[in-house]
């Protein structure tokens, strides 16, 4: 035998196009933001780039983010190049800021996973509330530790920290742009609404949004008065996460920034009326989008999560029907009351057959139970045992209303609530009626293979006997003179030990220890081949009919063995009509546990046999003639040959 065994490399993971874009996106803001939004007058690192390389690197496969860690620090590079290059003094500046911001965004990133079991971080409200905890307290712990660094290492001017100024940028940044560019990255949950994003209401939405943004903090008029920032924030976000989900919050709280951020660029909206200067506005400015669009996720977020949950329980429930009504077996259950609470197909079926053609899902179980007094006092105090909290099983055989029996199994179960009380129980029903009779025949074929080899044991040795008896009958009636009149008694036992050879024979085929050579048969015509040998066997008073199916199937067996079954079959039915009656013989195809094979259907019109007589009929040795009438080997015989072929003999018969 010759294994082949396929053999080859794990594909590294590899980094999703989008998680590219936004790397390249990040360089382009960094590099034209920070001379304007940076938290500090001469910083390199503007507060939008904190929560972008954040995004990113919680997006980052993990296998991945130490390439995703060094493109991002590429891209920092070339933004912040053109700056950097005017001094060394830059340079060094230039490379504490980036080395800072990836640490402590690796920090970050590692504390979240760390403390929020790695969860997805806008799967579910907990989640984020964890990443928004995690990004407030993991950049403090960042800062204070660059800072004091620096200052230890003496190059505390290369950053200019305030400590105050870096964290601010770092924890508004990630709590707010982070979450919503992830959010609008490929695998964020979807919107509540099933409604495409650019539908007529989303652009009703944004077509809203745009006029009340560029009121608040543009400086467009629609009358005498600004329309207050609050105001003109708070319904389309709400709007926003409520309608369309995760995403079409994240796309309106991004109009937010732009637009706070195109006022403040351009001298206007409510900031600039403050007489600060353009980074304290800028710092104010993200302070506000962040104590408004920061808590706002929490609210799509949740409605995510609770319309995800609805559907895996909506699933789950249609999968728990499907397998409950297709279960094989008969499943129901039942309250503290009595009361049927649910029920499969299967047991309504069963339990209409058996109680009551009425009974439904809602009625009273205990009701059903008093059409049929004989099984109600045994049936309540099964279920009552189940409700007291015990588990069982018990096997009955019952009787349906319309006369039919079948033997069942019943399991019973306590059903308890999530705090563990009792309220009902369940019933679980198996029909095991054609197991039993299935383990019935295998039983009696058990014994009758043990009475075979017992019988073919025996008439092995007996044969051998006989052997020598016969043999030696031979010598004496050959040493006798011809007119001795001894030569008959000798006679007489040649005879006696060949009936008794015969009756050998008998249980050797029963025993299945004959010699066989089975051959491609026609099953037909060997039957119409025994008629004109049938027809005298049976005598005039007794009609032969033995139609057959045009184009039988082949069998492979033996002749002779096959006839000797045909002429078992018919002496015995010859005996029980008593010289009088209809012998059929019918052979036609058949399927049997999805094959084909050929059915030979013998049937006569005799008395028939009482179940007492048909449990033993195969029987060796087994006969209900009368002394010397018969061996009691013949179905015994027809018994060994049929299944020494790998075919299966039924008997159905009843008195009269």
């Amino acid at each position: 035998m010759t294994t082949t065994t396929a053999q080859g490399t794990i594909p590294r993971e590899a980094i999703p196009p989008a998680l590219g874009i936004a790397i390249v996106v990040t360089g382009v803001i960094a590099g034209t933001t920070a001379p304007m939004l940076g938290h500090f007058a001469n910083a390199f690192v503007a507060w939008p780039t904190h929560g972008l390389v954040l995004a990113i690197l919680l997006a980052a496969p993990r296998g991945r983010r130490t390439a995703v860690a060094g493109w991002l620090a590429a891209a920092l590079l070339v933004a912040f190049a053109p700056r950097a290059l005017r001094s060394g003094f830059e340079v060094a500046r230039m490379f504490t800021a980036i080395a800072t911001l990836l640490g402590q965004s690796v920090w970050v990133v590692a504390l979240y996973e760390l403390i929020s079991g790695a969860r997805a971080p806008l799967r579910s409200t907990t989640a984020y509330a964890w990443l928004v905890g995690t990004v407030v307290a993991g950049t403090l712990v960042a800062s204070a530790f660059s800072s004091l660094v620096l200052h230890l290492a003496g190059a505390g001017t290369l950053v200019s920290f305030s400590g105050f100024g870096w964290w601010v940028a770092s924890a508004t940044s990630g709590a707010t742009l982070a979450c919503v560019v992830l959010a609008l990255m490929p695998g964020a949950p979807r919107a509540m609404a099933q409604r495409p994003l650019l539908g007529l209401e989303f652009l009703a939405l944004i077509a809203g949004y745009a006029l009340a943004l560029g009121s608040a903090f543009i400086g467009l008029r629609f009358g005498t008065q600004d329309v207050p920032p609050a105001l003109a924030t708070l319904p389309f976000l709400a709007w926003a996460g409520l309608r369309f989900g995760i995403r079409g919050f994240a796309v309106i709280a991004m109009l937010f920034v732009v637009a706070v951020i195109t006022g403040i660029w351009i001298d206007a909206g409510p900031f600039v009326a403050l007489r600060l200067g353009k980074i304290e506005q800028f710092r104010l400015a993200w302070i506000y989008v962040a104590a408004f669009v920061g808590p706002g996720m929490a609210f799509p977020i949740a409605l995510a999560q609770s319309d995800d949950a609805a559907r895996r329980a909506r699933s789950a429930l249609a999968q728990l029907r499907a397998v409950f009504e297709g279960a094989p077996d008969e499943v129901a259950a039942v309250d503290r009351e009595l009361t049927l609470i649910a029920a499969n197909p299967r047991w309504l079926a069963h339990a209409r057959r058996m109680l009551s053609p009425d009974l439904a899902v809602g009625m009273s179980f205990g009701e059903a139970l008093r059409q049929r007094p004989e099984l109600q006092q045994d049936s309540l105090a099964l279920w009552l045992r189940a409700l007291g909290g015990e588990s069982f099983h018990v096997a009955r055989r019952v009787r349906g209303t319309d006369g039919t029996e079948m033997d069942i199994e019943i399991g019973f179960s306590p059903v308890r609530d999530d705090r563990g009380e009792i309220v009902g129980a369940s019933q679980v029903v198996r029909d095991v009626s054609e197991r039993a009779r299935q383990e019935a025949r295998e039983a009696e074929q058990r014994r009758l293979e043990s009475i075979g080899r017992l019988a073919g044991g025996i008439a092995h040795d007996f044969n051998n006997i006989l052997t020598a008896v016969l043999g030696y009958a031979t010598l004496l009636r050959d040493s006798l003179a011809a007119d001795d009149p001894r030569r008959a008694d000798v006679a007489e036992i040649e005879r006696g030990a060949t009936r008794a050879s015969a009756l050998t024979q008998h249980l050797l085929a029963f025993a299945r220890r004959r010699e066989i050579q089975p051959r491609l048969v026609d099953a037909g015509e060997l039957v119409e081949g025994l008629r004109r040998l049938l027809a005298p066997l049976l005598g005039p008073g007794i009609a032969l009919e033995t139609p057959r199916t045009p184009g039988l199937h082949l069998v492979r067996l033996d002749p002779s063995q096959f006839e000797q079954v045909v002429m078992n079959l018919a002496v015995n039915a010859r005996d029980a009509m008593q010289g009088a009656g209809t012998l059929r013989i019918v052979s036609a195809n058949a399927v049997r546990d999805g094959r084909p094979v050929v059915r030979l259907e013998v049937t006569d019109t005799g008395a028939g046999m009482p179940p007492d007589v048909q449990a033993r009929v195969f029987e060796p040795f087994f006969t209900t003639k009368p002394l010397g009438a018969g061996t009691g080997l013949g179905l015994s015989t027809v018994h060994g040959i049929v299944h020494q072929a790998g075919g299966h003999i039924e008997l159905e018969s009843a008195p009269g």
